[in-house]
């Protein structure tokens, strides 16, 4: 949560890059699953309206970049987390993320 909290802090070029090279990755690997393809295909449906392409995808992680990711978070901060837990003492944020999400 603190992470998520700071993100608009800024991060590395290094950071994004990474990213990107894992979210590619996992779009590569989708191809090879019929059962991951048809869940990102009915995702799409239902939240768009319409399919992406796989080329689309890929497209857009490539065109990411570090001011971008900042522009959005600043738009939109994490905010209003849900806390859930199991067991018999309940958690409590850290002051810092109580903080940020008020």
């Amino acid at each position: 949560m603190q992470e998520l909290a700071r993100l608009g802090d800024g991060f590395e070029e290094s950071e994004l890059d990474r990213c990107k090279a894992r979210a590619k990755s996992s779009l590569i690997m989708q191809q090879e699953s019929t059962i991951s393809r048809s869940s990102s295909i009915a995702r799409d449906w239902f939240y768009l309206g319409r399919v992406r392409t796989l080329i689309e995808v890929r497209e857009m992680i490539e065109t990411l970049t570090v001011d971008s990711v900042l522009d959005y978070v600043h738009r939109h901060p994490a905010r209003d987390f849900t806390i859930l837990t199991i067991g018999p003492t309940p958690l409590k944020p850290p002051q810092a993320v109580r903080s940020a999400t008020a």
